[in-house]
Parts: C-alpha cells; structure tokens; sequence
C-alpha cells in the first residue's frame, strides 16, 4: 500500500545521472515501494513513494 511520496530535485549541473541512479537504487533497498526517475532539459526529479504503516 502507497503512503507519503517524496520528491527530490537534482540539477544537472551539479550531479551526474548516475548519481541520481545510485540515489533511486538506495531509496528502493531502504523500503520505497516506488521511486520513479524524470528528467527535463535542467533537472532530474526523484519522485520516491514510501509505505503507509
């Protein structure tokens, strides 16, 4: 069951995507039951769905 969704905004002057990978990889091996990657032409937004308990 979906609970509270986080979102993280990344630029891409300052981080690789990679980064933002490893970040959304974390996010799923610490309980998300969801963190799904976007990107635009500046940013990338790391949108991570937590349980409800």
């Amino acid at each position: 069951m979906a609970g509270d969704s986080e979102v993280e905004v990344f630029e891409k002057a300052r981080v690789t995507k990679g980064y933002v990978e490893r970040e959304q990889k974390q996010r799923l091996a610490n309980g998300a039951v969801k963190a799904e990657l976007k990107e635009d032409e500046k940013t990338w937004v790391l949108i991570t769905t937590w349980p409800s308990y």
